[in-house]
């Protein structure tokens, strides 16, 4: 049985991967947990590939800490992973709020940039068809600056990948869900 509808791709996903992909593509917010390195960020990426393909989604806006911003650019179109090969990532550097009324079909950011925002400004943005938030163990504390901006974004997907979901109680789950169904 096909877990994920079929993509050309140069080294295929581990079964579970495939499974994460499928699930991720089925459901408009869904919280992805799994072990470091088991590649939540490769099944984001092919699941929003397969949604832009089928018309679904036009953009998609990734979230993560500042320290792995490039490791999203590589997992997006470096050899040898290239997912979803891209010619154009905006990544933000200074202009955020232009920066988050831009079209480009993939848009990279960090969490700190999101959070020095109003929240009535974050409120009035277009929303995004997709909002990944990797590392959502960042806003599991709902009264951080952190998890009000990502909880105030306008989306109609909204997934989070984390390899901690619980860390210090059941409340940093809640927070995490209270970004995938608002």
């Amino acid at each position: 049985a096909k877990l994920a509808p079929e993509i050309q791709l140069e080294c295929a996903p581990f079964l579970y991967q495939s499974a994460g992909i499928k699930w991720l593509f089925d459901h408009t917010g869904a919280l992805l947990a799994d072990f470091p390195g088991a590649g939540k960020s490769m099944q984001a990426i092919l699941a929003a590939r397969l949604l832009h393909r089928d018309g679904l989604i036009r953009q998609v806006l990734v979230i993560c800490p500042k320290t792995i911003v490039g490791n999203w650019i590589d997992e997006f179109n470096s050899p040898p992973k290239c997912w979803w090969p891209q010619d154009k990532i905006l990544v933000c550097k200074k202009d955020v709020r232009g920066f988050l009324r831009s079209s480009m079909l993939v848009k990279i950011m960090h969490y700190d940039a999101l959070a020095r925002l109003p929240i009535e400004f974050i409120e009035t943005l277009p929303p995004h068809d997709l909002v990944i938030c990797d590392e959502a163990a960042r806003f599991k504390n709902p009264a951080t600056s952190t998890a009000r901006a990502v909880k105030a974004l306008p989306a109609l997907r909204r997934w989070a990948l984390t390899g901690t979901p619980v860390e210090n109680s059941i409340g940093d789950l809640a927070s995490i869900v209270q970004f995938i169904i608002p």
